[in-house]
């Protein structure tokens, strides 16, 4: 599914979309074994990239589009890249977290083997879900940029569920989105279970459990401990009536700015509070005590990708192994 949309903002950017290519392949790793952005190609059947889509119109991407069922053999532990090259009408696009590649020429060279051109991002246009079949149980995140992964090398895939889950032999839904608070996942807004953001959860059904990662954008915007426990409340009330019974929750990890300050006491006692197992939740992943310096209270500097609040691709790891040992 590829959509020209903001959950965050519940607003699609409506105009016709020509998807000159989508394509999805076996990806060529470097020799520091990390993802490229080049297909491989072999005589081999399942090393052949696989043309999705060419050449297709879509009147309104805000209402997104769909391939028909692919039967494509996916291998363990095999990195795989999907490619689309598109044009627009002119209107706005989106551009959502997600680690890859960009070309700076024509749609074209989106299924080359080997471009020149192309540089790295971590944000990509548009929207991309990918739908696959599988008999492993389903987790499914509901975070802020850090549980997205937002500045590890790679992110989404990089993001501290994901690589958990991995390793854990379970699959992942990831809906965490940069700035997303408690407020606006259980805020009145989006409360409505017709929203953009709220659909997008419940239309893939539900989940086996759900780990919940917010708190920290929140507490930047001066929410007290009480405001925070009741927007807690309000939200893991919705998503055990909407998405699992079972949640785990992570604690809030820790801010530069925030020493000494009044949002590190509040950061502080909401994390302590979480650890009276509030609600019923059933268990806790501590990816702040994994994160925090010497002190308690700072990022670990070598995690820090250098703002004082987010992580590099070690700060993932890190917090993933929290999420391996929750109970």
């Amino acid at each position: 599914m590829i959509r020209n949309i903001n959950y965050r903002s519940n607003a699609a950017y409506r105009g016709k979309v020509t998807l000159h290519s989508v394509t999805v392949g076996e990806g060529v790793r470097d020799t520091n074994g990390r993802p490229s952005a080049s297909f491989v190609f072999s005589d081999e059947a399942n090393a052949e990239p696989c043309t999705i889509a060419r050449e297709v119109v879509v009147d309104d991407l805000g209402d997104g589009w769909a391939s028909e069922w692919q039967r494509i053999k996916l291998s363990a532990e095999t990195f795989y890249l999907l490619s689309y090259g598109y044009t627009t009408d002119g209107q706005e696009v989106q551009r959502n977290i997600g680690a890859g590649w960009q070309t700076l020429g024509t749609p074209e060279r989106a299924t080359l083997f080997k471009d020149g051109h192309v540089k790295n991002t971590r944000r990509q246009p548009f929207d991309v879900r990918i739908e696959y079949a599988t008999s492993a149980p389903a987790d499914l995140v509901i975070g802020d940029s850090i549980a997205t992964g937002s500045n590890a090398m790679f992110p989404v895939l990089e993001a501290p569920l994901a690589i958990a889950d991995r390793d854990l032999n379970r699959a992942t839904r990831n809906h965490a989105f940069g700035g997303a608070g408690l407020a606006e996942w259980g805020g009145p807004h989006w409360t409505d279970p017709n929203s953009f953001k709220w659909k997008d959860v419940t239309d893939y059904g539900p989940a086996d459990r759900v780990l919940l990662a917010l708190g920290t954008n929140d507490i930047h915007a001066d929410a007290s401990l009480e405001t925070l426990q009741k927007r807690f409340s309000l939200l893991t009330q919705i998503i055990r009536d909407r998405v699992s019974q079972r949640l785990v929750v992570c604690t809030i990890t820790p801010r530069s700015a925030w020493v000494g300050t009044p949002k590190e006491d509040v950061r502080n006692a909401f994390n302590d509070w979480l650890r009276s197992f509030p609600d019923g939740i059933n268990a806790i992943a501590e990816t702040a005590y994994l994160v925090e310096d010497n002190s308690r209270h700072a990022p670990r500097r070598d995690y820090d990708v250098g703002d004082g609040i987010h992580f590099n691709s070690s700060g993932s790891a890190a917090m993933a192994s929290a999420i391996i040992t929750a109970r």
